[in-house]
């Protein structure tokens, strides 16, 4: 009885949660998401686990498509949908609003997977079988599409007229728009311009509408003088830059090919306008675009654009983009120790030495692999410019730790003993560089100076 009533448990709590069903030949069903058939077998998940059963076990199949395909559409899982859809169109043949919903969304499916070819085969057996479908405005749209981008433009045309007509306006705005598309080269200036201000009066929110406020824009763009004095050219820009933000704000439906365009374009215009905090924000959403979810290249891709703009005397605004990498969600990225490194390199050049420093410190605290020998003597001049000697001698004694045979060792062993004496240490002074006379007795120069120190030392 044990054994028995467990079944009968599993098989209730299963079908509340799952629809597919697999009948056996002994008239148990067991319900849950079949993961794959076969001739042979049917792998079927349940919530003791996945079970497979050989074909001859199987008396029939029963598929929940509803449950489990449209909720997988919903949530853009399309290859898992796709496959619950066409095994629904394989089994259900008759001529009814179910199927011809099912063939329109497997339609759909096919497309989001980029499978042409089964998608045209889908529409158009939708269209075939219900010539007055309720979806035959979105069939024709998507097909007159997909005829367009495999270079079948009489198949196009004819859909996309057609689709322009229908009362919905999700669809005769998008068929308008590829329909200009297909005409665009044979237009002149003046005419895409008109075209783009009556479609934006006639379909100021739908889909295609970024793509045309871009058109527009562009051709703005390209009509500004690139030569002669730039302060001309601002209210352009500033209509440029105004045009842009349209499609910025619409990121949900304008698609990253097309922002990419805009963001390019809108920094150069916020740059001729002189609007630096601008053209910063854009070049970061920019940045996130180009790579979604990966800030290590989103800081790499900023830190070039900061080293082009240092390498073209943009000092300002180098700076402003190197410090945006140490901070916020790059901090914590590889590119982080770069931005300090270029920061005090260019305060140093500057000649700025307390800022130099602060970003030399952060290295040596935090990316210490990153400095070179060079850079410890500068932040050493630094402090001992400042007379910050207790930090210098820090530093010193750090560097000739690290670099103990390195090219800059015998310059940090000697202003190590220079910053005791000027802290008035004699002791450790004299103590130094005795080891320095030890280890460098070539050095005619500083040895006649060291000789003298020690010896107005020994006679005081």
């Amino acid at each position: 009885m044990k054994k028995a009533i467990i079944p009968m448990i599993i098989i209730c709590w299963i079908g509340a949660v799952y629809g597919d069903e697999v009948i056996l030949t002994t008239d148990r069903t067991l319900k849950g998401i079949i993961l794959e058939e076969t001739d042979t077998a049917v792998r079927i998940k349940i919530p003791m686990g996945e079970v497979t059963v050989p074909s001859e076990q199987i008396k029939s199949i029963r598929y929940d498509w509803r449950e489990n395909a449209e909720k997988e559409y919903e949530h853009g899982n399309y290859m898992r949908a796709v496959e619950f859809f066409e095994r629904y169109l394989k089994q259900e043949t008759k001529k009814t609003r179910e199927r011809e919903e099912v063939l329109y969304k497997t339609g759909m499916c096919h497309i989001k997977l980029k499978a042409q070819e089964k998608a045209l085969q889908r529409l158009e057996e939708l269209m075939k079988e219900y010539p007055v479908s309720r979806r035959k405005p979105e069939a024709e749209l998507e097909t007159g599409r997909l005829y367009l981008e495999q270079g079948k433009r009489e198949q196009a045309q004819e859909r996309l007229k057609r689709a322009a007509g229908s009362h919905l306006r999700e669809v005769s705005s998008q068929a308008e728009y590829y329909l200009f598309i297909m005409e665009k080269e044979r237009k002149t200036e003046d005419e895409i311009v008109t075209f783009c201000e009556d479609y934006l009066k006639k379909y100021p929110t739908e889909v295609k509408t970024p793509e045309v406020v871009y058109q527009k824009t562009e051709i703005a763009y390209t009509r500004i003088p690139k030569e002669g004095p730039s302060i001309k050219s601002i209210p352009n820009y500033k209509e440029i830059t105004d045009l842009l933000e349209q499609i910025t704000e619409k990121k949900a439906t304008a698609g990253a090919e097309l922002l990419q365009k805009t963001y390019h374009m809108m920094t150069d215009s916020y740059d001729k306008q002189a609007r630096y905090p601008e053209k910063h924000r854009a070049m970061k959403e920019y940045a996130a675009l180009k790579y979604p979810n990966d800030k290590e290249q989103q800081a790499q891709w900023l830190k070039q654009q900061a080293d082009g703009l240092r390498d073209k005397g943009e000092i300002s605004e180098a700076i402003t983009l190197y410090r945006l990498l140490t901070v916020g969600n790059f901090k914590d990225t590889s590119v982080a120790k770069e931005g300090y490194f270029q920061l005090g390199k260019i305060f140093k050049e500057n000649v700025d030495i307390k800022k130099m420093n602060e970003y030399y410190e952060i290295l040596i605290k935090e990316h210490e692999d990153i400095l070179t020998e060079k850079n410890y003597m500068d932040i050493i001049s630094g402090y001992r410019f400042f007379k910050e000697y207790d930090k210098a001698i820090i530093i010193a004694e750090k560097m000739i730790e690290k670099f103990s045979k390195g090219n800059y060792e015998k310059d940090a062993l000697f202003t190590l003993g220079l910053l005791y004496r000027e802290k008035g240490n004699l002791k450790k002074t004299k103590e130094i560089w005795k080891e320095y006379f030890q280890k460098y007795p070539d050095d005619i120069i500083r040895k006649s100076m060291i000789k003298n120190f020690m010896e107005a030392s020994d006679e005081n």
